[in-house]
């Protein structure tokens, strides 16, 4: 999984969730949470995470997809977030981007940290 494509690179605190290779780091304040969406469920999972943590203001949060799902695509990822079902979530740069030959990912940020 190529990381740097998500602009992330000035970030220090990156929490990587929902991943069965990786361990997630716990910080006082997040500037950035990569979590994987395997089933739909984890969507609004993923939501509940974030919001139960403290973001730094400029933060990203990127949900990471397998490419070619038939229910877990990026259609149905990011549904609810362009109808504003999850309010304060709002859609960076570079948006949507392949990550490699298997994975694809959202990049979001969290308005109203504080």
């Amino acid at each position: 999984m190529d990381i740097s494509k998500l602009r992330i690179d000035s970030f220090k605190k990156i929490a990587y969730v929902n991943f069965e290779d990786k361990l997630c780091d716990e910080f006082d304040e997040y500037e950035v949470i990569i979590y994987k969406i395997n089933v739909l469920e984890d969507i609004p999972a993923f939501v509940d995470y974030v919001n139960a943590r403290k973001m730094s203001v400029e933060n990203r949060l990127v949900m990471v997809y397998e490419k070619g799902g038939k229910t877990v695509n990026k259609n149905s990822i990011i549904k609810p977030f362009k109808e504003n079902i999850y309010l304060d979530f709002v859609l960076k740069a570079p948006m949507l981007c392949s990550l490699d030959k298997k994975l694809s990912a959202f990049v979001l940020k969290k308005e109203n940290t504080c």
